[in-house]
């Protein structure tokens, strides 16, 4: 990758103070100082250094250090990356896991403490963008060599979709008692409408979608489950999110302004899932985003073409993430930081919620999660579904034309289903994505749908025989 600075991002978050650059560095007191963070003043080593620490002593455990009495396999850590999303956070933390790796490999005599695979996902990335993935690869066989059993590998996001397309399922919401409805597609794989051709992909549902809100929320969805299902496959016990403090305490604000806040515990917690047997470890918890970006620039991981590419989009009418990140950025810039790790630091302290679903233990059918009580049930006891009685001839009058004309709205709506209306299965879905895809057309949005969660598991999921069909290339370093 190209090493092109990006003065202007270090001068947007302050992270260079001009009026100190003869004060010498707080930790070594001999080299000059190039940043101030936490009020304290780093010269460019020290402050590596401090954001290295910083990850490594969320990675203590001894499953990732060297040892020469190790018996069996070694632990095989994934590393996701998105394209066109988070770039700066997730090739920081890659090229300190590269540095861990590359140190323990000098040190230990060629030994390393664990294998990282890197899994590129993307789903609509052009083919500029894969040459971009292509130098970067040679950029890490120059840097980083020698190091042992690191692989990279490219995932396409639509396998989540277009993979098994006979479980595609419209879905239907009945806001009159809140019951939505898994309905069979018409022909697997491709649209209802019989005049269209058109492959149903991940694309093509979201662009479908108008509400980037909504957008936003199922592609996170897509990502969460695919990284989870992609590490089952390639053996990988522990996976690496890249996430930083700031965006950290940006998941969590989003989750609770989206109705999810029952999922905050299960998306911090590091404790190894039970039934799926992973460790999900954020090693950038304790790192502010602006220190990222600093990181990022000296040590000048930076490619043109990826960040333009991630920052192209100007959007009119912003995300629920994005308004909170926005939120967080002015928070940073003003000198008002604490306020993102108290956040994150709140969140850390919950504990899993507790299940009083009377119908028992209940998944999601889209997100998967668990349903700690009946949104149905909820939403009846809080909702008023009746009107105010009519008080006159007049308001009687047009209240018996709506009645009327929403009886025939529905006549012709059962008319066009057809025999597909008496296929529909009831589905449980939690109150996040109730609210998530009762904005979106059922005759547009389709989803994967499984009737049990017992059937179905990675292998299952991606019509794959083995790790090497799972992707379009594997580069093994």
């Amino acid at each position: 990758m190209s090493a092109n600075s990006t003065q202007s991002s270090v001068r947007e978050n302050e992270l260079l103070d001009p009026n100190n650059v003869n004060s010498a560095c707080s930790r070594c007191k001999k080299e000059q100082s190039e940043i101030k963070s936490r009020k304290e003043y780093f010269c460019s080593q020290c402050f590596i250094r401090f954001i290295s620490g910083k990850q490594r002593k969320q990675m203590l455990d001894e499953k990732f250090r060297v040892n020469y009495k190790k018996t069996g396999v070694d632990t095989n850590v994934l590393l996701p990356i998105l394209f066109n999303q988070n770039l700066v956070e997730s090739l920081s933390l890659l090229d300190i896991l590269l540095n861990l790796l590359l140190e323990q490999n000098l040190n230990h005599h060629g030994k390393q403490g664990f294998n990282l695979v890197v899994v590129i996902l993307y789903y609509k990335s052009s083919q500029e963008d894969i040459n971009d993935f292509n130098l970067f690869i040679d950029l890490v066989k120059k840097n980083y060599l020698p190091l042992n059993n690191l692989k990279f590998k490219l995932f396409d996001l639509n396998l989540f979709i277009t993979s098994n397309p006979s479980i595609l399922r419209s879905i239907d919401v009945d806001y009159n008692n809140f019951q939505s409805y898994s309905i069979p597609k018409l022909i697997s794989g491709e649209s209802n409408n019989n005049n269209s051709n058109e492959i149903i992909n991940l694309d093509t549902i979201l662009s479908q979608i108008s509400d980037s809100s909504t957008k936003e929320d199922l592609l996170n969805i897509i990502i969460t489950q695919s990284v989870k299902k992609i590490s089952l496959l390639l053996n990988c016990g522990v996976i690496l999110l890249s996430d930083s403090m700031s965006l950290l305490a940006i998941k969590i604000l989003s989750l609770i302004v989206r109705g999810k806040s029952y999922l905050i515990y299960n998306m911090l917690t590091n404790d190894i899932r039970t039934l799926e047997n992973l460790q999900i470890i954020y090693p950038l918890q304790e790192i502010l985003n602006f220190e990222i970006y600093n990181y990022f620039n000296l040590k000048q991981l930076n490619s043109a073409e990826v960040l333009n590419n991630d920052q192209r989009k100007r959007i009119r009418n912003p995300s629920i993430d994005l308004s909170v990140k926005n939120y967080f950025r002015m928070i940073e810039n003003n000198g008002y930081s604490t306020v993102v790790s108290t956040v994150v630091k709140t969140g850390f302290k919950l504990i899993n919620p507790v299940m009083v679903n009377p119908r028992g233990i209940k998944h999601c059918k889209v997100c998967d999660s668990v349903l700690f009580d009946d949104p149905i049930r909820w939403l009846n006891k809080i909702t008023v579904t009746d009107c105010v009685a009519p008080e006159n001839e007049e308001e009687l009058s047009n209240y018996q034309k709506y009645v009327s004309l929403l009886d025939a709205q529905t006549s012709a709506g059962s008319s066009n289903k057809g025999d597909l209306h008496q296929e529909r299965t009831q589905m449980d879905l939690c109150y996040g994505c109730l609210v998530s895809v009762g904005g979106v057309s059922k005759e547009k949005f389709v989803w994967p749908i499984y009737e049990d969660d017992s059937t179905h598991d990675a292998q299952t999921d991606f019509k794959v025989d083995s790790e090497d069909l799972l992707t379009l290339q594997e580069y093994l370093i």
